[in-house]
C-alpha cells in the first residue's frame, strides 16, 4: 500500500500543480480575464498520470500479457490527450471556432476516467508484485 500512497502523493499532486498554481494565481491577483481552470491544465494532469503508470509497468517483470494490455491502454489514453491538447491549442486561433465547454468537459471526463484506471492498474500491479496474482 505504501507504493500507492507514494503514487497518490507525488504523481497526483505533481500532476495537479498546474491547476493549483492557476487557481491560486487567479484568486490571489483577482484576474478577471483569466479562467480558473484551463482544459490544458487538466490534459497535462492526465498525461502525467499515464506516463507515471507506463514507468511503473516497465518495472513489472511478471504477467507480461496483462502488462502489455495495460501499456496499450495507457498509450491510447495519451493519444487521446494529445488530440485534446491539439484542440486546445487550435482554440487559441481567432479563425477557428471550437466549443471550449465541450473541450473542458471532455478533458475533465477523460482525467477522471484516467485517475480511476491508473489507480486500478496500480492496485493490480501491487497484487502481482506481492504474488497474489500470477
Amino acid at each position: 500500500m505504501k507504493k500507492i500512497y507514494i503514487w497518490l502523493i507525488f504523481t497526483v499532486l505533481i500532476g495537479l500543480l498546474p491547476i493549483i498554481a492557476r487557481v491560486i494565481t487567479v484568486n490571489m491577483f483577482t484576474l478577471k480575464d483569466v479562467v480558473s481552470i484551463s482544459p490544458v491544465d487538466i490534459i497535462v494532469f492526465g498525461i502525467v498520470l499515464h506516463v507515471s503508470i507506463l514507468n511503473e509497468l516497465n518495472n513489472l517483470q511478471k504477467d507480461n500479457e496483462w502488462r502489455l494490455i495495460a501499456i496499450g491502454i495507457s498509450t491510447a489514453f495519451i493519444i487521446g490527450y494529445v488530440l485534446l491538447l491539439s484542440a486546445a491549442i487550435a482554440s487559441e486561433s481567432k479563425n477557428l471556432s471550437i466549443n471550449l465547454e465541450l473541450l473542458f468537459t471532455s478533458a475533465i471526463a477523460l482525467a477522471c476516467i484516467s485517475f480511476i484506471k491508473c489507480l486500478v492498474i496500480l492496485l493490480h500491479y501491487r497484487k502481482i508484485e506481492l504474488g497474489y496474482l500470477k
